[in-house]
């Protein structure tokens, strides 16, 4: 869906109130949905800035995308990305854990041998 003017006025405002520090700051915060709020105006403000870039202003560079990389945006985004996919992983690995105790794999359990031990032939 394309910004109406008045979107990308007010993004263009929220940029001039110096906005995207304190945007890429709260990335690390532990409340998802704080998260979530800050990746989607960042993601807003990021697409203003495109038109821009892509008319071949401010040396082709989207400017927004230059100063979210200089606030540490781009690293605490990458970083989130790499905390949930590690997260994934985790969840995999406990699941497989849980499916392999449940067949008696455990790394700490040692064979049975039965009463008067084994006998052969």
């Amino acid at each position: 869906m394309r910004e109406t003017s008045y979107d990308v006025l007010f993004c263009r405002f929220l940029v001039s109130q110096d906005c995207i520090k304190p945007l890429c700051d709260l990335l690390i915060c532990l409340d998802p949905r704080i998260v979530m709020v800050c990746l989607e105006g960042l993601e807003n403000i990021l697409k203003v800035g495109e038109p821009d870039k892509e008319m071949g202003m401010n040396g082709g560079i989207n400017l927004y995308a230059q100063m979210i990389d200089e606030c540490d945006g781009l690293d605490k985004i990458e970083n989130l990305y790499w905390a949930e996919k590690e997260e994934d992983e985790q969840n995999i690995q406990n699941g497989g854990d849980k499916m392999l105790q449940g067949f008696n794999f455990g790394v700490n359990q040692q064979p049975s041998v039965p009463p008067g031990g084994f006998k052969f032939g």
